[in-house]
């Protein structure tokens, strides 16, 4: 009797297993309205290790075989990624079916570490810091950052060409191009004492981690990408400490950090 009992309960336990199984996958599968899902094996896993590994290679495969939008399962986040221009500028005039605020919060909690009382629990990010946005990136206010960066990006093109030697004009397009235009960046947000080429490389690994933070992917899978946004957010500190930061810094970045220490 023990044993027919025993036999009775792993046969149970299998058919419930493949049930549940079953239904997983048919599930996962069953609405063809929504956007494709990138495949997986391991279910809450997903794809957060090919992920990890490349993320530029990943988003890359993932629009070539499932289209423009398409869902990603990472580590127990499943998000949805639209990565066409016109697509996401449809969603954008669209505000009356999507709402981006909830996403801007929670972006501030995965992949910046603001504490969860700061972010959820007050009415200062909602009701002062998002409409300071709105109201500094309107088109009419956008002249003076643009005209700053050009400035900058024309003074950082001078000062490269005059290290190149004379008759040699060879250098790598990351370092003519892609730093170039980072410090110029920083210049014309921060202000031209921010030290760029010293924050370079730690926004460069804390760009890449981007993906997995916003997905939060436990910190196993992100250690490098914490610690160069720890990096980062020691620099930022420091700098804003000193005494006359905010000569030639953007009225945007000046008005954010006044209303926080005003908070």
């Amino acid at each position: 009797m023990l044993e027919s009992n025993s036999s009775l309960t792993l046969a149970t336990t299998a058919a419930a297993g493949a049930v549940a199984i079953g239904y997983y996958y048919v599930k996962k599968n069953s609405n063809s309205r929504r956007p494709p899902v990138v495949p997986y094996l391991i279910p809450w896993l997903g794809s957060a290790i090919t992920l990890g590994k490349d993320p530029d290679a990943f988003f890359h495969d993932a629009r070539e075989k499932y289209g423009d939008i398409f869902t990603v399962q990472a580590a127990g986040m499943r998000s949805t990624y639209v990565t066409s221009a016109a697509a996401i500028s449809a969603i954008y005039r669209n505000s009356k079916s999507f709402v981006f605020q909830p996403v801007r919060l929670d972006a501030s909690t995965k992949m910046f570490d603001m504490p969860r009382s700061i972010v959820y629990d007050n009415d200062y990010m909602r009701e002062t810091l998002y409409p300071l946005h709105h109201r500094l990136l309107a088109s009419s206010n956008v002249v003076p950052m643009v005209d700053a960066l050009i400035m900058h990006t024309v003074d950082g093109v001078k000062e490269l060409s005059t290290k190149i030697p004379e008759n040699q004009w060879s250098t790598t397009l990351e370092e003519f191009s892609h730093r170039t235009i980072f410090r110029a960046i920083s210049a014309s947000m921060f202000g031209p004492q921010f030290p760029a080429e010293k924050a370079y490389d730690p926004f460069a690994v804390f760009d890449d981690y981007i993906p997995l933070l916003a997905a939060g992917a436990p910190a196993l899978f992100v250690q490098k990408g914490i610690r160069a946004r720890n990096q980062l957010i020691d620099m930022f500190e420091e700098y804003l400490g000193t005494p006359g930061w905010e000569e030639g810094a953007s009225e945007l970045i000046t008005a954010i950090v006044d209303g926080a220490r005003n908070e």
